[in-house]
C-alpha cells in the first residue's frame, strides 16, 4: 500500500492459480512451472496492478498498491 504497510486479503492471480495475502501481506503460489507469466493483484480498496514475471525457481514479487480514492 502507499503507507508501506502489508495489506491482508489481496487476491493474487497467475494464470488460473489464485491465492490471497495473509495478515502479513505475504502470499505463495505453488506448482508453477518455469516460464513467463502475468501476475495480477487486486483488492477492493486499491487499484489493480499487473506485472510480467519469469519463474526460474522460487521468485519474490512485491507490489505497491495505490488506493482507488
Amino acid at each position: 500500500s502507499v503507507t508501506a504497510k502489508p495489506v491482508h486479503g489481496v487476491i493474487v492471480e497467475v494464470g488460473r492459480t489464485l491465492t490471497a495475502t495473509d495478515i502479513q501481506g505475504s502470499y505463495r503460489l505453488n506448482n508453477l512451472l518455469p516460464g513467463e507469466y502475468e501476475i495480477i493483484v487486486r483488492h477492493g480498496l486499491y487499484k489493480e496492478k499487473s506485472a510480467k514475471i519469469r519463474i526460474l525457481g522460487q521468485k519474490l514479487q512485491n507490489f505497491t498498491l495505490d488506493t482507488i480514492f
